[in-house]
């Protein structure tokens, strides 16, 4: 009788242990505590998975909203438009107020209220954040932190914190975040601040992957009576 009260003791006792570990289990579930609940991946492997998708990625096209904070003016402005991307290096960005088109060796600045196209080389958009390095292209220059899950436009995203590990002189951003949709692996929210401190950030909706395109998309037409000031003969 006392063997049997015994082992019922230490059945219970166990019952007892088991039960702890499972609460204790279910909280940390809830809480957030395990790794695969908080952080599914590092900001290192979520950026990677955006670097793949593009190399695989040869055209994209999406809306976006801009909004622009001037710091020391305290103003915010806000443009919307539509953005078409081909690689190497093509580009057509359409707004309420612009349109600019690159063929991958000159850029066209269409600016209607002026009645002016302004015509640049590619090359000289160095040191300036290209759609490209906005929306996909992350070199080893930035450190990534994850941060969170976030909803941009009903999707849940990863949340991913980007510093420059080396404030160069003529770097233009001193901070980036990114939201990335986890199931294309393709950024829908981008917000950084330059070293003059004014932040700008892009929501992008109605993204496409690889849509046929027209080869008229990156070339541009000059419309009659419109001023051409070609900033490469001052070079």
């Amino acid at each position: 009788m006392k063997e049997a009260k015994r082992s019922y003791g230490k059945k219970t006792k166990r019952g007892e242990f088991m039960k702890k570990i499972w609460i204790g289990l279910i909280a940390m579930t809830l809480l957030g505590v395990f790794p695969s609940a908080s952080h599914p991946m590092t900001g290192k492997e979520v950026i990677k998975k955006v670097r793949k998708r593009y190399e695989k990625m040869k055209r994209f096209s999406a809306d976006f909203e801009q909004t622009f904070e001037w710091k020391l003016a305290q103003e915010t402005h806000t443009f919307r438009g539509k953005l078409y991307l081909k690689k190497p290096n093509r580009f057509r960005l359409v707004t309420e107020t612009q349109t600019v088109v690159s063929d991958g060796k000159q850029v066209w600045t269409y600016i209607y209220a002026n009645e002016q196209v302004i015509l640049t080389s590619y090359s000289e958009l160095r040191g300036m954040p290209k759609w490209e390095d906005l929306l996909f292209e992350y070199g080893e220059d930035y450190g990534a932190r994850y941060v969170a899950l976030e909803k941009v436009g009903g999707k849940k995203c990863h949340l991913v914190e980007l510093i420059p590990k080396k404030q160069e002189k003529n770097a233009d951003v001193a901070r980036m975040k990114v939201w990335v949709d986890p199931k294309e692996w393709v950024v829908l929210k981008v917000a950084y601040v330059d070293i003059n401190g004014d932040g700008t950030t892009y929501r992008l909706s109605n993204v496409l992957i690889n849509p046929k395109m027209d080869k008229s998309l990156f070339t541009f037409q000059v419309p009659e009576g419109v001023d051409v000031v070609d900033m490469r003969e001052q070079r």
